[in-house]
Parts: structure tokens; C-alpha cells; sequence
């Protein structure tokens, strides 16, 4: 059934207004459908014809911001003088008033009447200051809540380092909230293969000589080249009342010779990577993959760490003033080599003593100059390391320098010009004798490479032969021996003249043999 506009515009009058129901009340009032009727009120702004009577008046335009007088503003800041809580907001909801707005008047009336009246500030002022309000305060609470995060992790920290110095474990090795070690790894650890239990033998305190008592185990597994092994060992603590190990943990002796502290590498993989590096000239990455290969979860970083151990150790060995008094004491006697090596003209010499029988280094000092002042005070010091065991001898270049503080510091040894300088020295004539027959035997060679040139290019065999000799030739210009005892230019000839002889025996139709 049609309806007219006029009844749609009535339908719609009393769904809207101070007064208004809803469709679906309105539906089960008249029998129209409650679809409908929502779709009239939904087309109310937009279809043409429903428009209201034109005896009804039409609703006024909003008003924009009240203009207020002076007089006005008076009266109600006398009004709110003496009113607080419900009270003011009851007289600022009257008057279509904010607090803010009224705030604004007390302080600009609290201005005029001291003198010091101020413009208010504009609303984009006004803006601007609230956003930085607002922004202070979310600042304010991120810095509260970062706080609060790093104590909570300074705490967790101090846990762990008393975690781990309780039960021998490594710091950064205890377990952290996700599960994963601090110091993270690519693969899990190895489990151990075998249990070693290691008790201690020290009983007493070395401190007060009272009795310790076995308080726990330290449990720690230990990657060594035949596999890992869980070791379980015996911590004892003195609890005597002011001794000066109280409460200190004394871990069994034994732990030592499997690993290093805080280490989970033991010595035999440590001792292997120095040997591979020193004794075979491996680099990480080969020692590296010799490891992998063996079966130990290591990796390279790991290999360069045990390494550094591995010089430290062997530092600590060679500076034992210990060890080297039982071998010099074993051996009755000392005999010296002093030397200097100066990287560059400038830079400070390093001056070392070797003590020549034992092959051990005895000092080794970088010195700024190798004058006899200097000199002289290092060898004292040499010869108050050695004790009682007599210098029979000192080797060295035969520097003035080293021989005026020989003189003056170990007057009574004998001084010996070394074997190598001795026969250099002696065969210095030799030598440049041997030097100008080299550059004599160049230049007649020097036409080589225009032999070259002159093959250059051919594939049959006589050019093949050509290149053969020429790289021989060249061969043996640039062998370099060391004089006196291989001297260069009698080498060179030698060669040249195996290398003419081949030539003679190929151009008669011989083989030619190779030397």
C-alpha cells in the first residue's frame, strides 16, 4: 500500500525529538514494518518531499561562543568565589561555563588587580602547551617503567654471580628467563659421557689448621679430546670463627689437571691446539676443522680464545725463575748470547740473553739504544738471576758497545765472537769477491728475455725447448744464497754451466739431462 509523503513525514516526526520511540514500538502502534520505517527515518535528510509543515518553525542555527561582558564575568566569579565541589559544578554547568575557562578569569582579575595584567593566550597556545603536558607525563611514566626494568635486572645480575660462584659455574653460563644461556650458543652442549669423582686431600686449613668440612659438590662438565666428562667435585669450607678462610670455598686439588678455571675446554684440547699451531704451523681454521673432525663441538672464536691461553701458559713456563734455576743448577754452568734486533731505524732495539746450552731465554728487554750504559745494568741483572751458577762464557757480535759492558759487568768471563759472524768476518774478502763474479755473470746473461720474445708465439718444439732454458736461466738469477758458506756467484755459475752443457748435448742430437 502507497503512503503519502505527508504521513512518512508525521511517521518520522515521532521517531525523532525530545519524545521520540523507536521503530520497532511505532511498528506494533500503526502496523507499518519496522524495516520500513527505519529506512523512512534513514532517508529523512535526503528524499526531496519530506519535508516538515510549513507551521512548524525550523530549528535555529547553533549558536557559536557567548560573548562575555565584563559586567558578566564579575558576577560569576562572585558567584564561585566561596563555592567548592558539587556546588561549583553545579554553577559552572548553569552558566555553559569549563574550569578551565574560569581559572583563566581569576588569574587575569588576580592580574589587573596587582598591576601585572597579561594578555590570555590564544587557543593555539593553549593547545600546544597541553600537548607538552601530556607528553611530559607519558615521558615521565616510560622513565618510571625503565627504572623499575634495570633494577629488576641489576637484581637478577647479583643473583647470577652468586649462583654461579656458589656452584663453580662460569659467569653468564646460568640460565636466563627464556631458557637460553646468557652467552648464547648455536648448538646445545654436549651431555657428559662419563661421571669422575674428585675428592680433596686438604683436610686441614692451610689458614688456622682447624678441620673443613665437605659442604658440596660442584658439578661441571668438562669437552675433552676423548669425549666429555661430568665431574663432581668436593668443595670444603672452614667454619672457624675469625679465621681468615671462613667461608671461603676450597676446591679439590685434582680439578686442575683436567681443566683451567672456568674453562669447559679441558687441557688436552688446549695442549692440542698449541701443538698444531706452533709445531705444525696450522692456522684457527685448520685446527678448527682438525677439532671438528675429532668429534669436539668447538668453534673457531673458542680456537683463538684456548690459543691465548695457551701463549699465557707458555709465558708463565719461560719467566719461571724457579724452573730455570733447577735446569741451570742441573747443568753446572751457563754460557750467554746477548743480541739486539732493531725493527727500524728509530724504534727501540730489543735486546735478549739466551743462555746457550739449555736454549732457554733468560731476559728479553726493549731497550732505546744499545749504548754500554744501558747494556751494562742487563747483564747484572742476568747474573743475580742466575745465583751460584757460574757464566763460563759470553757469545755476541762483537759490538763495541756489548764489549765495553761485558767489561765493566762480567770483567773475568771470556768473550767469544760467534761462529756465524767469526766466518763472515773472515770471509768478508771472499764475499765481495764472490758478489762482483755474480754481477759479471748477469750481464752476460741479460739478453734472455729477447730470446724469449723471439719464440714468442710458436708451439713446435724447439720453442717449447727455448722457454724451458730461459726459465732455467731465470731460475737461477734469482737463487740468493747466503755467504759465506753457500756463496752466490760460484752457485750461479755452477748452474749456468750445467745449463750450457744440456744446450751442447741437444744441439748434437743427445738427451738432455736434467740437474
Amino acid at each position: 500500500m502507497p503512503y503519502t509523503d505527508a504521513f512518512k513525514a508525521q511517521m518520522v516526526k515521532r521517531m525523532m525529538g525530545p519524545s521520540a520511540v523507536t521503530a520497532s514500538t511505532l511498528a506494533r502502534q500503526i502496523g507499518v514494518s519496522q524495516p520500513t520505517l527505519s529506512q523512512w527515518l534513514r532517508a529523512a535528510n535526503r528524499v526531496v518531499g519530506m519535508t516538515p509543515p510549513s507551521d512548524e518553525k525550523k530549528p535555529a542555527p547553533p549558536a557559536g561562543p557567548k560573548k562575555w561582558t565584563p559586567e558578566e564575568k564579575l558576577r560569576v566569579l562572585a558567584a564561585a568565589q566561596e563555592l567548592k565541589g558539587e556546588e561549583l559544578g553545579a554553577l559552572l554547568r548553569g552558566e555553559g561555563l569549563h574550569e578551565a575557562q574560569l581559572r583563566e578569569w581569576q588569574q587575569a582579575a588576580a592580574g589587573a588587580l596587582s598591576g601585572t595584567a597579561s594578555e590570555p593566550l590564544p587557543a593555539k597556545e593553549r593547545k600546544r602547551l597541553a600537548a607538552a603536558e601530556k607528553r611530559v607525563k607519558e615521558l615521565e611514566r616510560e622513565l618510571h617503567r625503565k627504572e623499575k626494568a634495570l633494577a629488576e635486572t641489576a637484581a637478577l645480575l647479583v643473583l647470577e654471580k652468586n649462583y654461579a660462584g656458589k656452584y663453580g659455574l662460569s659467569p653468564g653460563c646460568c640460565p636466563s628467563e627464556n631458557g637460553r644461556n646468557a652467552m648464547a650458543r648455536t648448538t646445545a652442549r654436549p651431555l657428559a659421557t662419563r661421571e669422575v669423582r674428585i675428592d680433596s686431600e686438604r683436610r686441614p686449613c692451610e689458614a688456622c689448621g682447624a678441620r673443613t668440612r665437605a659442604d658440596w659438590r660442584s658439578r661441571r662438565c668438562v669437552t675433552t679430546l676423548a669425549g666429555c666428562v661430568g665431574l663432581s667435585v668436593q668443595v670444603r669450607v672452614c667454619h672457624r670463627k675469625g679465621c681468615l678462610l671462613e667461608g671461603m670455598s676450597l676446591r679439590a686439588e685434582e680439578e686442575g689437571r683436567w681443566v683451567l678455571p672456568e674453562h669447559e675446554f679441558g687441557l688436552d684440547v688446549l695442549a692440542f691446539i698449541g701443538a698444531q699451531r706452533y709445531r705444525e704451523h696450522r692456522s684457527v681454521p685448520e685446527i678448527h676443522a682438525l677439532l671438528r673432525q675429532r668429534g669436539v663441538a668447538i668453534s673457531e672464536r673458542t680456537c683463538t680464545n684456548l690459543l691465548d691461553r695457551y701463549d699465557e701458559l707458555v709465558s708463565l713456563k719461560l719467566l719461571d725463575s724457579g724452573r730455570l734455576q733447577e735446569t741451570l743448577q742441573r747443568q753446572g754452568r751457563a754460557v750467554l748470547a746477548i743480541d739486539g734486533l732493531a725493527p727500524d731505524v728509530g724504534h727501540e732495539v730489543l735486546w735478549v740473553v739466551r743462555e746457550c746450552l739449555s736454549g732457554q731465554v733468560l731476559l728479553a728487554r726493549s731497550l732505546l739504544s744499545g749504548s754500554e750504559q744501558e747494556l751494562a745494568p742487563l747483564l747484572e741483572e742476568v747474573r743475580l738471576a742466575l745465583g751460584p751458577v757460574p757464566i763460563v762464557g759470553v757469545v755476541s757480535d762483537g759490538q763495541r758497545s756489548i764489549r765495553n759492558a761485558l767489561a765493566h759487568a762480567l770483567p773475568q768471563v771470556p768473550h767469544q765472537l760467534c761462529h756465524f759472524h767469526y766466518i763472515r768476518e773472515a770471509a768478508r774478502p771472499l764475499y765481495e769477491a764472490d758478489r762482483h763474479a755474480k754481477k759479471e755473470l748477469k750481464k752476460r746473461v741479460r739478453e734472455v728475455r729477447k730470446v724469449e720474445r723471439a719464440v714468442e708465439g710458436r708451439q713446435d718444439a724447439g720453442a717449447h725447448a727455448t722457454r724451458a732454458y730461459a726459465a732455467a736461466v731465470r731460475s737461477a738469477l734469482t737463487d740468493d744464497h747466503r755467504p759465506p758458506l753457500q756463496p752466490s756467484g760460484l752457485l750461479l755459475r755452477r748452474r749456468l754451466g750445467a745449463i750450457e752443457k744440456s744446450m751442447e748435448r741437444v744441439s748434437k742430437g743427445g738427451p738432455a739431462h736434467r740437474s
